[in-house]
């Protein structure tokens, strides 16, 4: 009787700890990991119009529906670039949050409508020497 009683009692504990182990790992596994840093983000524009000084507005933010680390990174930007030329880089967008992206653009050139385009681009974390985070638009 006495080994019953004590495979029982093994039984009961070896339960509790599996389940306590269980409940641990979910919660674990529910976190998602940190970021190793954030992301740099160059922009390009492609302006085939002989109209020169184009204003371009680049707006982005971090998808609502993005999977992505835990991190201190900006969420969203803003910014504004004049195009001259044909093919017109951005300053850098520093210190955004890596994942899926929804960025946007949005210019006039004189003589034609608004447009205003928009693109879902992943962002990779990582230095500018190392990782190349682009978004190109042809105007």
């Amino acid at each position: 009787m006495g080994f019953a009683r004590s495979a029982k009692r093994l039984g009961r504990l070896l339960v509790t700890v599996v389940v306590t182990e269980l409940g641990l790992l979910g919660s674990v596994l529910a976190q998602p990991p940190v970021c190793p840093g954030t992301a740099t983000l160059t922009v390009f524009v492609e302006k085939p119009s002989a109209t020169r000084d184009v204003s371009v507005d680049l707006h982005g933010n971090l998808a609502a529906d993005a999977v992505t680390c835990a991190g201190t990174g900006r969420t969203w930007y803003d910014q504004t670039m004049m195009c001259a030329d044909s093919l017109c880089k951005s300053e850098r967008v520093v210190n955004l949050q890596p994942g899926t992206w929804v960025h946007r653009v949005r210019v006039t050139v004189p003589g034609s409508a608004t447009q205003e385009q928009a693109k879902r681009v992943v962002l990779v974390a990582g230095s500018p020497i190392d990782v190349s985070n682009a978004v190109s638009w042809t105007i």
